[in-house]
């Protein structure tokens, strides 16, 4: 019968929301510490918005960010994020993260996403950010 398709629709999972400033980080370049092979590397990550993917927000300081590296999402606590600046990128010396930190300054120049990224799943959410 009809109601039951209609109850499927309301059994959505509720929207996630970043609390106060934290929603004016969507769409932000900033960077976070990853372990790689034993050594702290320091990547260059987009804050999405919150219902880009399903990951365990485990507190309400946690943002959930895309890497530039490797296009996976991550958790991350703000206060564990850097504010990620164009002299950043251009000291990098890591060459692991060199096309790491390309992409990031062409999202920082151009608002351009990685072309195997989806922009709508990405940064999902107000327009405003953008």
């Amino acid at each position: 019968s009809e109601s039951d398709d209609d109850s499927s629709v309301e059994s959505e999972p509720p929207k996630r929301e970043y609390k106060g400033r934290l929603s004016e980080m969507i769409g932000r370049i900033v960077i976070m510490e990853i372990e790689d092979r034993k050594k702290a590397l320091w990547v260059p990550v987009l804050v999405t918005d919150p219902n880009a993917n399903d990951l365990d927000l485990k507190t309400k300081d946690h943002l959930l960010v895309k890497s530039f590296k490797d296009s996976k999402f991550y958790s991350v606590l703000k206060k564990d994020t850097k504010e990620f600046t164009r002299e950043l990128a251009t000291k990098n010396e890591d060459k692991l993260l060199k096309n790491s930190f390309e992409k990031a300054l062409a999202y920082f120049d151009t608002k351009d996403l990685p072309s195997n990224w989806d922009k709508a799943r990405s940064i999902a959410g107000p327009s405003s950010h953008l």
